[in-house]
């Protein structure tokens, strides 16, 4: 199975016609090498190939580039279905979305994996695979090489069989796999973490989903100092911990859980009914602020994320602090923490008439906003 592809990828004649989501900057593309590397095996390997599953496309470019197969994609990421969905516009594409592998049905030809960056999520997936894809199913994993860690080859071969590594072509790699028929021996399970002596629960791919992010137990500190609010958002919620401690201390009318992740908004709304089943919730998976229209808020709590995927950068972060300001009641307040080098104090003021320190470490500062 180590055979590199001999051809020009079909993805290098029509990137342009593919868009990212979001599309924070104009030079970085909906594709890579490891997309162009797999389709490109997919077309000259298995051409007999008409029903296909794909996890974790980014932004669709596998998924609507197999243009002679009908394909099931799922992802975690509200961004990259509806990236996704964009770009299947300029293709005649027969394409079903999916948040959740247990919502994955149908008889596969062949299993594409785009390498996650959780090697967890990754592990929840080969275990999927492992006991709902029946054996002699080529599974098929495509990574950029530095992304690629050692380990990735030993979990497929502990869950699927013996596992190949292909050659290197344009700094991306494929692991190449036949599925096995083999007992699971090992149970998958993500521990959570507590908070204040309660436990809050967290599914595969949440942000960190074992540990308390030290930039939340930062702000968790000043939530006396925050004050009452009635309508709250957690923007960025991940396991919903801001949201959910806000809620015991203040009840206020109603908490808005937000994030891209569909296991985190699950997440956050598995440990709010546990933890503060008395305030009235609501949760919503999207880009930022953008699917909401009419809702204002006293208050917003936010997190926010510095990277997508791979790429690092501020670009998450501006987007929710525009949407934050467009969201507030007149009187309505932001509160962020970031790292310090960020200098989320500067960048909120295009925004926001005032923005004040309320606490800080040798790391991180909490920050609040408002146009008071």
């Amino acid at each position: 199975m180590q055979r590199t592809i001999s051809r020009k990828s079909g993805l290098e004649l029509t990137h342009p016609a593919l868009r990212r989501f979001p599309s924070n900057d104009p030079n970085l593309q909906g594709w890579d090498s490891a997309d162009s590397y797999i389709v490109n095996y997919v077309e000259e390997h298995l051409p007999e190939c008409r029903n296909a599953l794909v996890l974790n496309d980014r932004f669709g470019a596998i998924s609507v580039a197999l243009t002679s197969t009908r394909t099931t994609l799922f992802s975690d990421s509200y961004c990259a279905l509806h990236a996704a969905d964009l770009n299947r516009s300029n293709y005649p594409k027969d394409l079903d979305t999916v948040n959740q592998l247990d919502a994955i049905s149908g008889d596969f030809d062949v299993v594409i994996v785009r390498l996650p960056k959780s090697l967890f999520f990754f592990e929840t997936q080969l275990a999927w695979i492992a006991q709902n894809i029946k054996p002699g199913t080529p599974i098929l994993v495509a990574s950029m090489v530095k992304h690629l860690p050692h380990t990735a080859k030993e979990l497929m071969e502990h869950y699927l069989g013996q596992t190949h590594v292909s050659h290197a072509w344009k700094k991306a790699r494929l692991l190449l796999n036949v599925k096995e028929d083999r007992p699971i021996t090992k149970t998958l399970e993500s521990k959570g973490f507590d908070v204040f002596g309660r436990h809050y629960d967290t599914l595969a791919n949440v942000y960190c989903r074992e540990r308390l992010d030290p930039g939340t137990a930062l702000l968790l500190q000043c939530i006396e100092a925050i004050g009452t609010a009635e309508t709250v958002a957690d923007l960025g919620c991940g396991s919903g911990v801001l949201g959910v401690e806000y809620a015991r201390h203040f009840h206020p009318q109603l908490v808005h859980y937000f994030d891209e992740s569909f296991d985190a908004v699950r997440s956050a709304t598995l440990n709010h009914e546990k933890h503060a089943p008395t305030v009235k919730h609501q949760s919503q998976c999207g880009h930022s602020l953008e699917r909401v229209s009419e809702q204002r808020y006293d208050l917003i709590l936010n997190n926010p994320p510095f990277h997508q995927d791979q790429v690092v950068g501020d670009f998450i972060a501006r987007a929710m602090f525009e949407d934050a300001s467009r969201c507030l009641n007149e009187n309505g307040r932001l509160v962020v923490v970031g790292n310090r080098h960020l200098n989320y104090h500067q960048i909120l003021r295009r925004w926001f008439k005032r923005v004040s320190l309320i606490k800080s470490n040798a790391k991180f500062v909490v920050l609040m906003a408002d146009n008071h």
